[in-house]
């Protein structure tokens, strides 16, 4: 069993039950959750558009993810950008409905996230945040670490684990 064979389903139902129009993906990876949410989008048939960001090609994934989604008709309904995440779309943000963090965070990296303050308005506004991490077994993104995050910020940041033992698909329910 692959690691995110239980993350790549549940962000395909996450992704039809929230009917986003704009999706931010922050961590491309080898495009698992890319394809998964590109799929769904096309499955909406609402014209949505995932809008997703790699920080390095240092493993040579980023031209298959492209080729992969291409080769399964999905091309369209993806922007692929390959840049420094944090000098990109965290620095110069725009609207979206859902955004999916998968880059290696700990809470401190996420918080810098959520705290920008156009970012911030539009999770205020309703706009959903999912994330990989949130298990008990997740090394960084956890209940435990979340704790002390809080206790030593005076933040109450919470989630829901959605699925997943250590690969993990989690949501954001509170900032």
């Amino acid at each position: 069993m692959d690691k995110y064979d239980l993350v790549v389903p549940q962000m395909y139902k996450e992704i039809l039950r929230l009917k986003p129009n704009v999706v931010v993906e922050l961590g491309t990876g080898i495009g698992r959750t890319t394809r998964a949410i590109s799929l769904a989008l096309k499955d909406l048939n609402s014209g949505g558009k995932l809008y997703s960001y790699e920080k390095n090609d240092i493993s040579g994934s980023f031209n298959p993810v492209k080729e992969n989604l291409e080769m399964d008709e999905l091309i369209s309904f993806v922007e692929l950008h390959q840049c420094d995440i944090w000098d990109s779309w965290i620095e110069s943000p725009f609207r979206f409905d859902v955004l999916y963090i998968d880059f290696g965070l700990d809470w401190e990296g996420m918080y810098k996230i959520i705290e920008n303050k156009f970012i911030n308005s539009q999770i205020k506004d309703g706009a959903t945040v999912l994330f990989e991490g949130g298990s008990d077994n997740h090394t960084r993104i956890n209940k435990f670490t979340l704790d002390e995050f809080n206790k030593f910020k005076n933040t109450s940041i919470s989630f829901k684990h959605l699925v997943g033992n250590r690969t993990s698909l989690s949501i954001l329910t509170g900032i």
